[in-house]
């Protein structure tokens, strides 16, 4: 059975006054938002998932939401399902779906589902693909699924993170699909990013936040048959928590395309994710564990512990709160090297 890749990008803007912050991504005469996404797509000749935020169109209007959806049909590329409850409810203390009760979940989802099939030209006879938004899901909304006689194809789950998905239990594999109350789920590929003492971080295999090389460090440990790999729209070009000014992230494009080029090179295939059968589910492979680099050789640890500095870097450059985490960080690290580099001499 070949590998399976599901590249997937969450399209979603949180503040239509600065949409080219979110999705458009234009500097001089150039788009490095969603129009770059679907040209490296083209150029490749490969799908890319959209999972487009349809409930913000209740916000900034349904010529925001067509705009876009038109946009990426045009590159015959698959839409989908994301949905960001509090655009719905105007509740922005309650971002995660399992804050509302099991009646409002149903209110927000038939409201939103509704809307998205509309906007597609779809029936509730076809099979949706799903993901909601910041993994917010717990138990409750597979049974209003079954109640309402809904199947989804979902990439809502994913493993350990507590605080965002409320699907935590020993039920629930690490990245294998698997069958939950008659859905197929398909988590984000995960491992520990980071791991000291009894403190483990969990991550994802993401477009803006994995490291080049990092991707086939974890990859060549598993034998998962599908990965998921994650990204926003917005991760192509750099944003700055200081200004509202962008400018394009060549590292990440080049990074994307590399992936894709290698990953095909190992006979992984991209697909796309309304392809998804349960025949899947029986033909993967029953091996699902999480890998852990810190279990590893002194310069595995040495080199994840660097991916981590890299990706603290990185989301420093997005918020002033991580930014003085990260000035912190490098006077500590001068610190230490200066006292190390003083004991070396004498």
């Amino acid at each position: 059975m070949m590998k399976k890749v599901f590249l997937t990008v969450d399209v979603e803007c949180h503040d239509i006054e600065h949409i080219n912050r979110w999705i458009t991504g234009k500097y001089k005469k150039e788009e490095y938002g969603l129009a770059k996404i679907l040209e490296v797509a083209e150029k490749l000749q490969i799908p890319i998932n959209f999972f487009v935020d349809v409930p913000e169109m209740n916000r900034y209007g349904k010529e925001y939401i067509d705009d876009i959806i038109n946009k990426i049909k045009e590159y015959n590329q698959p839409v989908y399902l994301h949905l960001h409850p509090n655009y719905i409810s105007g509740d922005e203390t309650k971002s995660y779906f399992w804050q509302y009760d099991k009646k409002e979940q149903r209110e927000i989802f038939k409201e939103v589902y509704s809307q998205y099939l509309n906007l597609m030209g779809m029936n509730k006879d076809d099979t949706l693909v799903f993901r909601m938004g910041r993994y917010g899901v717990d138990n409750t909304f597979y049974d209003i699924l079954n109640e309402e006689k809904i199947k989804v194809i979902d990439l809502s789950y994913t493993y350990g993170n507590s605080k965002m998905c409320k699907l935590q239990d020993k039920e629930f594999p690490t990245n294998n699909i698997m069958c939950y109350k008659g859905h197929l789920l398909l988590p984000n590929t995960s491992y520990v990013g980071f791991h000291l003492g009894k403190f483990k971080k969990i991550l994802g295999l993401d477009v803006a936040q994995t490291c080049k090389q990092e991707l086939f460090d974890v990859i060549e440990h598993l034998d998962n048959k599908n990965i998921v790999i994650t990204m926003h729209v917005w991760d192509l070009f750099k944003r700055y928590f200081f200004s509202n000014k962008i400018r394009p992230d060549h590292k990440n494009i080049d990074k994307l395309n590399d992936w894709i080029k290698e990953l095909e090179n190992m006979e992984y295939e991209f697909g796309k994710l309304e392809d998804l059968t349960f025949d899947d589910l029986l033909r993967q492979n029953n091996v699902d564990f999480l890998y852990d680099p810190y279990e590893q050789s002194i310069r595995k640890k040495v080199r994840f512990l660097w991916y981590n500095f890299i990706r603290f870097m990185h989301m420093a450059r997005n918020s002033k709160k991580y930014f003085k985490l990260y000035l912190t960080g490098l006077v500590v690290l001068c610190i230490i090297t200066g006292i190390i580099f003083k004991l070396i001499i004498l």
